[in-house]
């Protein structure tokens, strides 16, 4: 068990280096883009790329997972499980352009090399995860946030305030990590000839489709639904709201990316025991991130943005928790993955992304853009349940289900009033103090671990 948890501990130090900065870029950079685009811009922007997510998992058939596994399992043949999976898709980027060539946009040719870019970026960061080499995964990530943080608002600044400059900035940044990657290695050489086969490699990826655009379902269907009932303004707010809790994805990532290559190479059924104390640690400190994140929104929103956002705040507190489900989720996921249980997974997200759109659908004409952000976090807790009860072992006692709802209401209803009436007073201030005391000293056994990681590591 210890072996294990320090395997996590020193793959999410590794990556976590690079997540940090490459994710808080990422996250200045949509206050900087706040500052030249106008809420209108802002949103179409947002649409843009929600839908080229939605794209790509049908684009690429989730190959990219599967060559992932495959080059884990057999690192000698990674060259070939690459180029044979880009080639595998070149008929649905055939199709993308045709059906690119009738959408009426001026940005078809941003989009097009954007989309592309992306697809190839995205293979390729597999393909070096495969290789376990992670501190060339981290660097990618790190140069391609930073790449985008400078260019993006020198092209606005140079030229106009179009976004078509903000897919330019985006694409550019992809192809210099993708050049990198091709530098360090010699891809486009395959020196031992694998057991590449396509239907094998199709049977693992494409039940991970309906996985691939959850986000698209419960995030773009919610900006698809703003649009046609309140317009485009609003899913610029939306949009600006669902930046917060991409802090809480963006930390759990790092940690998920580190158990998931674990969990692939080291299945063992039997140390149940250790997963069980791995999820409730996770809850515990996904919660108290949470917690940590509500704290600073409103001095976030007072000092970095435009006024024109400040209602947006009010969305955030069942995001972060419907977040915070989503991530429980992908835990339990990863953990049918590797039971290669991809059905289950599929069939999750599916039905949980039924009833976002639906309660969407109910609601929205009611209570407005509260509607988007309370499916949102309804459809992510019926993910969490489906998945919970579904798992070939119980790695949690079925108490600890009704506990992580109870815990995420009391979240949910401090999170709330602690927005709403916000204030900068000697009050708030006393209130900060003991919620940061409180995360540390119930998070103070994780966080001397880490610390005895690092120390242990630099010898």
């Amino acid at each position: 068990m210890n072996n294990k948890l320090k395997t996590i501990s020193t793959n999410t130090l590794i990556i976590g280096m690079g997540a940090i900065v490459s994710k808080g870029a990422a996250f200045i950079i949509a206050f900087v883009l706040a500052n030249f685009l106008s809420t209108k811009q802002y949103g179409s922007l947002d649409v843009i790329l929600t839908y080229v997510s939605l794209a790509l998992p049908f684009i690429t058939m989730e190959l990219s997972q599967a060559m992932y596994r495959k080059i884990l399992e057999n690192p000698e043949n990674a060259n070939e499980y690459y180029l044979k999976s880009i080639m595998s898709i070149l008929l649905n980027v055939i199709i993308f352009i045709v059906i690119l060539i009738f959408i009426n946009t001026q940005y078809k040719f941003y989009i097009f090399i954007y989309t592309l870019l992306q697809i190839i970026f995205n293979f390729t960061i597999e393909y070096v995860r495969g290789l376990q080499n992670l501190k060339l995964y981290s660097i990618c990530n790190i140069i391609n946030s930073f790449t985008f943080l400078v260019l993006a608002p020198l092209f606005l600044k140079c030229f106009q305030h179009n976004i078509k400059y903000v897919l330019l900035a985006y694409s550019i940044s992809f192809l210099i990590c993708i050049g990198i990657v091709y530098y360090k290695y010699d891809i486009f050489r395959i020196t031992n000839k694998g057991d590449y086969n396509l239907k094998k490699m199709l049977s693992y990826s494409l039940p991970l489709i309906p996985n691939g655009i959850s986000w698209w379902v419960t995030n773009a269907s919610d900006r698809l639904i703003i649009n046609l009932f309140l317009g485009v303004k609003y899913n610029g707010l939306y949009a600006m709201a669902y930046k917060i809790p991409t802090l809480l994805t963006s930390f759990f990532s790092v940690f998920n990316l580190s158990f998931q290559q674990m969990a692939f190479l080291e299945n063992e059924e039997s140390d149940i025991i250790f997963y069980d104390k791995l999820f409730n640690e996770l809850f515990r400190i996904l919660s108290c991130v949470g917690l940590l994140i509500i704290m600073f929104v409103p001095i976030v929103y007072g000092v970095f943005l435009p006024h024109d956002y400040i209602a947006s705040m009010k969305y955030i507190p069942s995001l972060l928790s419907g977040t915070i489900f989503l991530c429980l989720s992908q835990y339990l996921g990863n953990m049918l993955l590797s039971n290669r249980k991809n059905k289950i997974v599929g069939i999750s997200t599916t039905i949980s992304a039924i009833f976002n759109i639906l309660i969407n659908l109910l609601l929205i004409k009611q209570i407005g853009l509260f509607a988007a952000s309370f499916s949102t976090m309804i459809s992510y807790i019926i993910l969490y349940t489906i998945r919970y009860f579904n798992q070939r072992k119980s790695i949690v006692k079925k108490t600890f289900y009704f506990k992580t709802l109870i815990i995420q209401l009391l979240f949910l209803m401090f999170s709330y009033f602690y927005i709403r009436y916000f204030d900068f007073n000697i009050v708030y201030m006393i209130i900060n103090v003991f919620l940061i005391i409180f995360v540390l000293m119930i998070n103070k056994n994780f966080i001397l671990s880490l610390v005895n990681i690092c120390f242990k590591e630099k010898k």
